[in-house]
C-alpha cells in the first residue's frame, strides 16, 4: 500500500532516459490528495481515472496543458477524442494502491 503523500507527478516529460536541448522543462509536483472513480474495476480497467489535488499551483505552458472536462449532461456519444498518460508501465507489476 502506498501513501498518497509518497507521490509524485512529473508533467511536460515524455522521455525519462534522454535529454533535449532546447525542450521546454518540466514539472514535479507532490500529490497532496488522490481521488479514484468509486467504479474502478482493477481485473478490466474499466473506470480508470483519478483526479489529483497537488501541493502547489501548475502554470500552464506549451508542453503542460489542462484535460477539458464536459459538462453533467453532454452527450459526447459519437464524437472523436483523446487522453495520454501511462498506466501500467511494466507488464509483471502490481498496480499502485493507496491508502
Amino acid at each position: 500500500m502506498y501513501d498518497r503523500k509518497d507521490l509524485l507527478l512529473r508533467m511536460g516529460e515524455y522521455d525519462f532516459s534522454v535529454a533535449y536541448p532546447g525542450s521546454l522543462g518540466h514539472v514535479d509536483r507532490k500529490v497532496q490528495n488522490a481521488v479514484t472513480h468509486r467504479k474502478y474495476n482493477p481485473r478490466t480497467y474499466e473506470y480508470d481515472v483519478a483526479l489529483l489535488r497537488f501541493d502547489k499551483p501548475v502554470k500552464f505552458e506549451d508542453n503542460v496543458i489542462p484535460i477539458c472536462l464536459s459538462d453533467d449532461n453532454e452527450d459526447l456519444a459519437g464524437q472523436s477524442g483523446w487522453i495520454t498518460g501511462w498506466g501500467r508501465l511494466y507488464e509483471s507489476k502490481e498496480f499502485i494502491k493507496f491508502k
